[in-house]
């Protein structure tokens, strides 16, 4: 089971649409869709929650003991900071260079560092990497893979993947806390450096490792919010310009922040939950106190209560 980042060709390299996708050979298991009322009761219980986020696609699913499944919050433990971290050098072989511009190997290295660097950057100390010289030192390893992605079905190129089958490891409940024990690791990431047009650039490089290392981090899912670095298709923003937007930075603080294994919801038998019934509004509708501002799209929204 692996999380893959795709891009899907439109004629030009930096004319693509990239997105994540969930390869496996079991069947999935019902789909589980996160509902507002109980991310409202999850809120009220942790109202220090950043926001806003999208902490609800982060959870892994996972059965707990005598129960149904639910939706668990796992990640790296605090004792696993720094998390070592080994990044290896490509080979570029002639199918892949340009001939009259080759590129270094050191280069594509470089866009991984920039990618650990800025999470590390954006999540307060929470989350920190160390560099180490071989890869049987360390608990992440990033393949960075010089030849062109793989085709998967519909067409599409398979530029990066994160394997999550077992990363997230239940270890029992913990009564004292209400919180299920897990042991969350991801031992490898893989990054493919070319597509049909030849060597990535620099940016797309160092966005796919951002992507990557968003799941490798504890995310299982992805962002329901398409300006988000999680969210599943890239489209043309394979770009590394904008930085990180404030639901990725509020989503991964929080999660970090609560207890590792905190249960987000139970999920209903059939995997659905049934949408909830509200009241219709009542009174005269209220503007929000202050504009929605999206720094990356560049607009102000004024909301109605």
């Amino acid at each position: 089971m692996m999380r893959a980042l795709r891009v899907w060709a439109v004629g030009l390299a930096l004319a693509s649409s990239a997105g994540c996708a969930f390869l496996r050979s079991d069947p999935p298991p019902p789909v589980y869709v996160p509902d507002r009322n109980e991310y409202a009761a999850f809120r009220a219980a942790h109202p220090w929650l950043l926001e806003p986020n999208y902490l609800p696609f982060l959870a892994h699913r996972m059965t707990l003991p005598g129960e149904r499944d639910a939706m668990v919050l796992c990640r790296w433990a605090d004792e696993d900071m720094p998390i070592p971290v080994f990044v290896s050098s490509p080979t570029l072989g002639s199918e892949v260079q340009d001939e009259f511009l080759p590129r270094e190997p050191a280069a594509f290295v470089a866009s991984v560092e920039r990618a650990l660097d800025t999470w590390e950057e954006h999540l307060e100390g929470l989350v920190r990497f160390r560099r180490v010289a071989t890869p049987e030192a360390a608990k992440l390893h990033i393949e960075l893979l010089g030849e062109r992605a793989p085709i998967a079905g519909d067409a599409v190129a398979v530029l990066g993947a994160t394997r999550m089958a077992d990363a997230c490891r239940p270890l029992g409940w913990h009564p004292d806390e209400d919180r299920q024990r897990v042991e969350f690791s991801v031992a490898q990431l893989r990054l493919y450096l070319a597509d049909e047009f030849g060597l990535l650039s620099d940016d797309q490089v160092e966005w796919t490792a951002l992507h990557e290392l968003g799941h490798a981090l504890g995310m299982r899912g992805h962002s329901p919010i398409p300006a988000d670095l999680m969210f599943e298709v890239a489209r043309d923003r394979m770009t590394v310009s904008e930085g990180l937007s404030v639901q990725d930075v509020n989503s991964f603080v929080s999660l970090y922040r609560l207890p590792n294994g905190t249960v987000f919801a139970r999920v209903p038998e059939d995997g659905q939950v049934p949408p909830a019934e509200r009241p219709p509004p009542t009174g005269p509708p209220l503007l929000a106190l202050a504009p929605h501002v999206n720094v990356r799209l560049g607009f102000s929204l004024s909301l109605i209560h």
